[in-house]
Parts: structure tokens; C-alpha cells; sequence
């Protein structure tokens, strides 16, 4: 038999895929942020990310590809 139990506080302030992992709520406009390691994501898929993030909370965003890093902006 399996036990149902409470979440623990911290698996209830986990977020999952892109809305936790990068800051796309709290930037501001004319702010950005970058992704260091450029092995960990495709530029299409960081690009198609900003897209649907932009549709769901109504910003706008553009992904720029640096030598050494992404950097990804807050347009509007």
C-alpha cells in the first residue's frame, strides 16, 4: 500500500520549465537577462520560449545571440 502524504513546502515552491527557471514575470522593460552556458539550450528553442511567454503574460521579448551567451530582453 502507498501512503498519500502532504506536500512538503518545498516541492510546493518548485515551478516547472520556463516560467521558474528564468525571470520572465519580474523583468522589467529595457531590462534582460543572459544564459551563460550555451550547450544547455538551442537558440530556436530559447527563442520559441520568449514567443509563447510573451503571448501568455502579454510582453514582449527578443533573444540575442552573443559569442559567449543569450542574452534575452523585455521590449514592451
Amino acid at each position: 500500500m502507498i501512503d498519500i502524504l502532504p506536500s512538503s513546502d518545498k516541492f510546493m515552491g518548485m515551478k516547472r520549465g520556463a516560467q521558474g527557471l528564468y525571470p520572465w514575470r519580474t523583468l522589467n522593460i529595457g531590462n534582460s537577462f543572459a544564459i551563460h552556458d550555451k550547450t544547455t539550450i538551442k537558440l530556436t528553442s530559447l527563442r520559441t520560449m520568449a514567443y509563447k511567454m510573451g503571448k501568455k503574460l502579454n510582453k514582449r521579448f527578443r533573444v540575442c545571440e552573443h559569442d559567449n551567451c543569450y542574452e534575452i530582453g523585455r521590449l514592451s
